[in-house]
C-alpha cells in the first residue's frame, strides 16, 4: 500500500480574498502570504484545506478538474511556498487512522522532502521532548520550527528504536514498529523535518560536535525557545486564559497574621530622601555587590526603610478585561520596581540571623501597610536558608551567617492566571529587576546588598508551609551593614 499523507491549513491561519482576480492572501503570526493568478481549481483547493484534510493526490485532481493539467503545474510552486512558510500541516496516515501530523510552528519552516539514506545512522536529539498536549502526544525540539503530533501508540515504538544510533534499515528490519517500509521512511522523513533526530558521524551525534549546542543544557534551550516568539508552541502573551474559570489571585497574599505577630517598620520622609541622597549617577556608579558585613548589625530602621524604597506598595488599581466571553474585573498594584503585567507575584521573606531592635526569625514582608509578619525562630529551615546564602559566596565554611537574607518567593498564581508561554520568563525577568532596585537603594543607603545566584526552593517552600508549584524561591538578596574601607 503506497504511503498516505495529507495536507490542511494550518488552523492559526486565515484566508483572506484578493481585490485582483485569482489572488489570496493568507495570514499568519503577524505574516501575510499573497497568491496571485490563481485559477478557480487553486482557490477551491485552498478553500478545501481550510477545512479539511486533503490527500497530494487529491489535491491535484480538483485542481485538473477546473484549470487543466497547466493550472495543476502553476499551482505547485504555490502549494510549495506555502508549506516552506509555515502554513501547510501534514499527516501522515497508517491503515486509514492518522499516525502522526508534522505542525509548523512557525513561518521559518523547511519541509524535508527528500528521503533519508537508508544506511546513514540517527539517534534521538538530546533536546528532543515529548509531552502531553490534551489527548495527543507532543515531540518538539528547540532546534526546530515544527511540532510532531503523535496520534498513535505504535509512533512511541517506532522512536523509541532511536534511544541508540539506528538506520532507516535497521528500523524497517525491526520487529518492534509494525508499521510498512513506505510509513516508516514517510515518519523519518517527519522527524528529521522537525530536527528530532540527529545525524550519528563518527560514532558522535552531529549536534554534540556542534561547538554551541554543546554549550546548551536542554532545559534551557527549551526554555529559551518557548519564551520567545518563533518557536513556542503554547499561546504567547497575555491569554487570561482561566478567566471567569479560576479566582485570580489576590493583589497580596490573603494569610491574615495575628496582632502580637506584626512588626511595623520605619516610614522615611521621600522628601527629605529627594533633597539629601547621593547624585544618581554617583549611586549607579558606585554600586558594587557587597556580600560581607560589618561586626555592628545593620538596624530596624535601616531595614525599614530599605524595604520602603525599594518594594512597599505604592497603590493598587483595577481595570475590565475580556477573554473567553467573560468579562471580569482584575487587580493590580504599583511598586518601586516595574513587574511584569503589574502581578507583582514575588513576596519577600526575610531570614535574620543579626539586626539591632529584630530578634533573629523568620519573616514575610506585608507591602501593603509596610511591616513585617513573625513567622518562626531560626528553625532548621531558615538556618539552612542562611547557610547556603552564606556558601553561595563564600565556600570556605566559617561559622559566619549573613545578617539578613531575603528570600524571593513567587506566588506562581498570580502571573500564570494572566501569561501562558512566558509566565516564568517573566517572574526571571522580575527577580532581576527587584536584584537591580534592591542594589540601588541599598548603595544609596550606604548599606551592604548582594544578589545571590541561587537558593534552595524545597527548603524554603518547607519553611514556609506552602506548597512547591503554589509558591516557591526565585531569587535571594544579602542585606547588612556596611565595611567602612
Amino acid at each position: 500500500m503506497a504511503v498516505h499523507i495529507t495536507l490542511r491549513l494550518h488552523p492559526e491561519a486565515h484566508l483572506i480574498p484578493g481585490e485582483e482576480p485569482g489572488t489570496l492572501h493568507i495570514e499568519r503570526d503577524m505574516f501575510r502570504y499573497s497568491l496571485k493568478g490563481l485559477g478557480s481549481g487553486g482557490q477551491a483547493v485552498l478553500q478545501t484545506l481550510a477545512t479539511q484534510d486533503v490527500d497530494h493526490d487529491v489535491l491535484n485532481k480538483m485542481v485538473a478538474a477546473k484549470d487543466g493539467m497547466p493550472g495543476v503545474f502553476a499551482f505547485m510552486p504555490n502549494l510549495s511556498k506555502l508549506i516552506n512558510a509555515g502554513v501547510i500541516v501534514h499527516t501522515l496516515y497508517h491503515n486509514k487512522q492518522p499516525l502522526v501530523r508534522l505542525r509548523p510552528l512557525s513561518s521559518h519552516y523547511q519541509f524535508l522532502s527528500r528521503t533519508p539514506d537508508a544506511e546513514q545512522r540517527f539517534i534521538l536529539s538530546r533536546f528532543a521532548v515529548i509531552r502531553r498536549d490534551g489527548e495527543t502526544l507532543s515531540l518538539t525540539t528547540p532546534l526546530s520550527a515544527a511540532a510532531l503530533d503523535l496520534l498513535q501508540p505504535s509512533c512511541l515504538a517506532a522512536i523509541g528504536q532511536f534511544q541508540s544510533a539506528v538506520s532507516l534499515d535497521d528500523l524497517i528490519q525491526s520487529e518492534t514498529t509494525h508499521l510498512a517500509k513506505d510509513t516508516l521512511t514517510t515518519l523519518m522523513q517527519f522527524l528529521l523535518t522537525a530536527q528530532a533526530l540527529s545525524l550519528v558521524i563518527d560514532g558522535q551525534p552531529q549536534e554534540d560536535q556542534d561547538r554551541y549546542l554543546r554549550q546548551w543544557d536542554a532545559h534551557n534551550l527549551y526554555f529559551h525557545s518557548q519564551t520567545r516568539l518563533g518557536r513556542a508552541h503554547d499561546v504567547y502573551g497575555m491569554s487570561y486564559r482561566f478567566l471567569g474559570e479560576i479566582e485570580q489571585a489576590p493583589v497580596f497574599k490573603d494569610k491574615v497574621p495575628e496582632a502580637t505577630n506584626i512588626i511595623p517598620l520605619y516610614i522615611p520622609n521621600l522628601d527629605d530622601a529627594v533633597k539629601e541622597d547621593r547624585p544618581f549617577a554617583d549611586v549607579v556608579e558606585s554600586r558594587q555587590s557587597r556580600p560581607q558585613h560589618a561586626e555592628s548589625p545593620i538596624t530596624i530602621e535601616q531595614v525599614g526603610e530599605f524595604l520602603y524604597r525599594s518594594a512597599r506598595s505604592r497603590h493598587t488599581f483595577s481595570f475590565d478585561v475580556e477573554a473567553n466571553s467573560v468579562i471580569e474585573t482584575v487587580y493590580h498594584s504599583n511598586r518601586p520596581y516595574p513587574n511584569g503585567g503589574a502581578s507583582y507575584e514575588i513576596e519577600l521573606y526575610l531570614s535574620v540571623s543579626a539586626c539591632q531592635g529584630l530578634e533573629p526569625g523568620f519573616y514575610h514582608y506585608q507591602p501593603e501597610q509596610h511591616y513585617l509578619v513573625h513567622l518562626s525562630g531560626i528553625t532548621h529551615d531558615v538556618r539552612a536558608i542562611l547557610w547556603q546564602a552564606q556558601r553561595a559566596w563564600l565556600p570556605q565554611d566559617d561559622g559566619s551567617l549573613p545578617q539578613v537574607l531575603i528570600t524571593y518567593g513567587a506566588r506562581f498564581a498570580r502571573i500564570n492566571w494572566k501569561y501562558q508561554s512566558i509566565a516564568y520568563a517573566l517572574t526571571l525577568k522580575n527577580v532581576g529587576v527587584l536584584m537591580q532596585t534592591m542594589s540601588l537603594v541599598a548603595e544609596a543607603l550606604g548599606l551592604a546588598g548582594c544578589p545571590i545566584g541561587g537558593g534552595n526552593a524545597d527548603v524554603f517552600a518547607h519553611a514556609i508551609g506552602a506548597d512547591y508549584s503554589e509558591e516557591s524561591s526565585v531569587g535571594e538578596f544579602l542585606l547588612g551593614s556596611r565595611v567602612k574601607t
